[in-house]
């Protein structure tokens, strides 16, 4: 028997002689053998992409920490240098709902600020006490007719430069404040 049984776009110019195989079943096993073989090479290279994209979101999420953390340490200088604390927070929260309106799709203006609160975190992959602080420090700022001091400034320029030097650190996926002990 001088046939050739060719795999056609599996692997490249694999001519197998028919008269290798002695039995239907070795010939089936081959064949099985080989489509196994191709399957494995699409999952490697089907994981190869995989990760890719991870990276590649990872970098994007990381570009949307740095951009939000020079917001807050912009805000942080101006409360340092003694501007209206309530002027200071609320023109930080309005560039950071645009920033994210932006980059995100997530629109801000309509949320509560808890609820902005919840969606930052989770697209910027943060798990911050310090999040949570300054929503209560914009709430105070928005909604509330009670004086701010010194003392408020100083800690709310604080959050923001924690919050700014947390959302700086390289692994968005891992990040465990370690101000909650």
């Amino acid at each position: 028997m001088n046939s050739t049984f060719f795999f056609p776009n599996l692997l490249p110019n694999i001519n197998i002689p028919l008269s290798y195989f002695s039995t239907i079943g070795e010939l089936i096993l081959g064949v099985s053998g080989l489509v196994v073989f191709a399957f494995l090479l699409a999952s490697i290279k089907r994981r190869s992409g995989q990760r890719d994209l991870l990276t590649a979101q990872s970098d994007v999420i990381q570009e949307k920490r740095v951009e939000m953390a020079t917001i807050l340490d912009d805000t942080a200088a101006k409360l340092s240098q003694g501007v209206g604390y309530r002027a200071a927070v609320l023109e930080c929260y309005q560039k950071v709902t645009y920033m994210f309106e932006k980059r995100t799709g997530v629109e801000g203006r309509l949320l509560t600020a808890r609820e902005f609160e919840d969606r930052v975190s989770i697209v910027l992959k943060l798990d911050s006490p310090y999040l949570s602080r300054l929503t209560e420090l914009f709430e105070i700022a928005k909604y509330s007719n009670m004086p701010i001091g010194v003392q408020e400034s100083r800690q709310a320029s604080l959050y923001l430069s924690e919050l700014g030097e947390i959302l700086r650190r390289e692994s968005p996926s891992t990040i465990t404040d370690q101000s909650k002990s």
